[in-house]
């Protein structure tokens, strides 16, 4: 099973990272947080991975992260712009993404008290954001 990480970074404005066993996964690219969550909620095809803008296609990517779940298990499969395959705890990964949100709300907060009351984001789309502030993740039960 892959290990997943989730990062929200401030250079200067605030990214997403993802590393999967230690990797950093497709550098190049934006992640949305947005998409990332939605993903933990139900099978289907995710724009993980996009451009600054919020548009996948603007930097090329036509194909979005196929994700399937069993009741424990969640499969990546990744065919744009690269072809890997990754299987994910599923609780581990719904903990994951809350957390992640927990840590970039603390992050903002700070960097509103060290500004002039703006910050910046790698993406700045109103979904994004409206799935970082709202908390779109809700607990699955264990069973």
């Amino acid at each position: 099973m892959n290990q997943l990480q989730i990062r929200c970074q401030a250079t200067p404005a605030i990214r997403f990272e993802l590393y999967v066993d230690g990797l950093r996964l497709l550098p190049a690219y934006c992640v949305s947080y947005e998409q990332l969550v939605r993903s933990t909620e139900a099978d289907g095809q995710y724009y993980i991975f996009t451009c600054q803008c919020g548009v996948p296609g603007c930097i090329g990517i036509t194909a979005g992260i196929t994700v399937n779940h069993t009741d424990t298990i969640t499969h990546w499969h990744i065919t744009d712009p690269v072809q890997q395959t990754f299987v994910f705890d599923r609780y581990k990964l719904l903990d994951k993404v809350q957390l992640v949100r927990k840590q970039c709300i603390k992050l903002i907060k700070q960097q509103l008290l060290q500004s002039d009351a703006s910050v910046e984001f790698e993406i700045f789309d109103d979904e994004h954001l409206q799935a970082l502030f709202d908390g779109l993740v809700t607990p699955t039960a264990r069973g």
